[in-house]
């Protein structure tokens, strides 16, 4: 008997591949200055070009977004707890609160820095497709980031304390590949919405870009 797979998954992985094209020309992208409105800080998930983000980024400049910035960190090499002071290094170069938008790595960072006393410094929180309750591919991660991306670990079971600081959105790839399961992106009582586009799909994606500008707004 043939095996029938779901539109919805067909349709994630198509837009996956499109994206990893788009990704490859993301060092090329122009990056947007942004207006008058609460500064942006982007947050690029493992392995991005922090221009991967530009154009979520452009998106959010149109819709009246401050100055965007992007962390820029060292993937492969550095730690979670590197990654996270550079995160409040970027939050911190702004004299008020900004918004914070991470993606998938970034997005977990993100929440943590928001949670363990950055709250002051930010407006709303964006999770997209992040690891948030780890992921079952923690073992193939780089060293520095295992533990942080181990479901049912230390960092996990912290944020699970307490109620979210300031207003959050996570998104979840339905069929994401990198976040599994893909209900790890989902974070409690945060507004949520579940998307069919592909893992790194979600940051290209107009019905994505949308949620996350009017969320801002």
């Amino acid at each position: 008997m043939r095996r029938r797979y779901p539109v919805s998954l067909l349709r994630s992985v198509l837009s996956e591949q499109a994206a990893y094209g788009r990704a490859a020309l993301a060092p090329l992208a122009a990056w947007p200055e942004g207006g008058q409105g609460t500064p942006v800080v982007m947050v690029p998930g493992l392995g991005a070009h922090p221009k991967l983000l530009a154009p979520l980024a452009t998106v959010l400049a149109r819709g009246g977004s401050g100055p965007l910035s992007v962390v820029r960190y060292a993937s492969f090499t550095g730690s979670f707890q590197a990654l996270v002071a550079a995160v409040a290094t970027a939050v911190h170069a702004h004299d008020q609160p900004v918004d914070l938008v991470g993606h998938s790595l970034g997005g977990l960072a993100a929440r943590v820095f928001v949670k363990s006393g950055g709250a002051a410094r930010v407006r709303r929180l964006v999770s997209l497709c992040a690891p948030q309750h780890g992921t079952r591919l923690w073992i193939v991660a780089p060293p520095g980031l295992r533990a942080a991306l181990r479901p049912g670990g230390a960092l996990q079971k912290s944020l699970a304390a307490g109620k979210e600081p300031v207003p959050t959105l996570s998104v979840a790839s339905l069929h994401d590949h990198q976040v599994r399961p893909p209900a790890s992106a989902a974070i409690p009582g945060a507004r949520h919405v579940d998307v069919v586009v592909g893992h790194t799909a979600a940051v290209y994606d107009p019905h994505v870009q949308r949620l996350v500008g009017d969320f801002l707004r």
